[in-house]
């Protein structure tokens, strides 16, 4: 029993079980951090009342991030059929674990817990590497990387929210100006202009705030997952994903500018309480005006990827629409 022990201890089931205790104790059951809270959180909870808490749930879309990244690595099983399993050997799997417990540290020390969320990250990704090699960490990179969409980033809503605010207004501010509606942009409001000489003031014939909801970050972030997960699943991986991604700002960024202009048409034929409502109850055509950045932002999304998949394409040789070369006939046996 004590030889079997021994062995047993040796074993990489060992192994992998006592980096599940550390990943366990570390990230689950360690007291880590102040955070938002009055008391002392684990990473883990910390990632938790995120999603849950703030904003009354601005994150917690969060929660369904490892639902999907299970699906996505499911989706690609029979590609793993017979795979064996070869443990890096080089010391690149020990410096992204060295990495990861040192942010653990710098975090702990300092309180900050987007650091902890990085060291969580990098552990995961150093087990994929340490146990299962190189060759599965690539296989598997769509999935982890998409994995960064499970911490909660609150602090984004002050370094994007607002630039992003201030973007769109601009960019409405211009495409209302073009289509020869006379307005005024001030801050993130756009007014009507004034007419002096028809006793019209500035705003009163439509006056539209883009407030802090409408900022355009959950569109932002929903689009960006739904660019990764179709990349993921129509395209080769390669650049054309990583773009596919990229594309998802300014396709967000310009289906929030038609929603901002529709509400202004909305403003213009059946007043602001019809179009807007209120903060705390938005109107029906509000709300539906909303769908209208997802359809917008969506359908580029789809164009982008087909154009991406083409050039791809092109550049390997060949267009996909070319017609196979037709054999040549055997002259061995001539045709009448």
């Amino acid at each position: 029993m004590k030889d079997r022990f021994l062995v047993f201890c040796k074993t990489p089931w060992m192994a992998a079980f006592q980096v599940a205790i550390a990943f366990l104790g570390l990230y689950f059951f360690l007291p880590y951090l102040v955070g938002y809270s009055a008391q002392r959180d684990t990473v883990f909870r910390s990632i938790w009342s995120g999603a849950w808490v703030y904003d009354q749930g601005e994150w917690r879309y969060c929660f369904f991030v490892p639902v999907i990244v299970f699906w996505m690595v499911w989706s690609r099983r029979e590609g793993w059929a017979g795979f064996v399993p070869v443990p890096a050997r080089s010391a690149v799997w020990l410096s992204m674990l060295g990495a990861s417990l040192g942010l653990y540290w710098i975090g702990y020390v300092v309180g900050v817990s987007y650091v902890g969320d990085l060291s969580f990250h990098l552990f995961i990704g150093a087990m994929i590497l340490g146990f299962l090699g190189v060759e599965a960490f690539r296989r598997l990179l769509s999935p982890w990387l998409f994995l960064l969409f499970v911490y909660p980033m609150p602090f984004l809503d002050n370094m994007v929210a607002f630039p992003l605010r201030m973007v769109m207004t601009s960019v409405a501010h211009v495409v209302l100006s073009l289509m020869g509606l006379a307005n005024v942009q001030v801050g993130t409001a756009i007014l009507s202009a004034p007419k002096p000489f028809q006793g019209i003031g500035m705003g009163e014939v439509f006056s539209i705030d883009v407030a802090d909801p409408c900022s355009g970050i959950r569109s932002l972030f929903a689009l960006l997952m739904m660019a990764a997960l179709y990349g993921y699943f129509t395209l080769p991986g390669g650049w054309r994903r990583g773009a596919l991604v990229a594309l998802a700002v300014p396709l967000a960024l310009i289906g929030n500018v038609v929603r901002i202009v529709l509400l202004v048409f909305g403003v213009l034929i059946g007043g602001a309480p019809f179009a807007i409502g209120t903060l705390e109850q938005p109107s029906m055509f509000h709300e539906g005006v909303g769908l209208a950045v997802y359809g917008v932002a969506l359908g580029g999304l789809v164009l982008s990827a087909g154009l991406l998949d083409r050039v791809g394409r092109r550049k390997k040789g060949g267009k996909p629409s070319d017609p196979a070369p037709t054999p040549a006939p055997d002259q061995g046996n001539p045709t009448a």
